[in-house]
């Protein structure tokens, strides 16, 4: 397969995507939609409400919606 961009956070250590999500964590990733450069993501944490309106909106801006 592909090999990830060095853009694509890391993922904390034990908070493994699970198989059926990781497509859609990897695409998010490399659009910059989650995680930032340098940061490591935790794919075990509760998404707070503030998390969950920036994802929305980076994906409003993608798109020109």
């Amino acid at each position: 397969g592909a090999s990830a961009p060095d853009a694509v956070p890391t993922f904390v250590e034990g908070s493994a995507v699970p198989s059926w999500a990781s497509e859609a964590v990897y695409t998010m990733a490399t659009m910059g939609v989650i995680g930032e450069q340098g940061q490591s993501l935790d794919a075990t944490k509760v998404l707070t409400r503030g998390e969950t309106a920036s994802m929305l909106y980076a994906l409003g801006r993608l798109y020109g919606e």
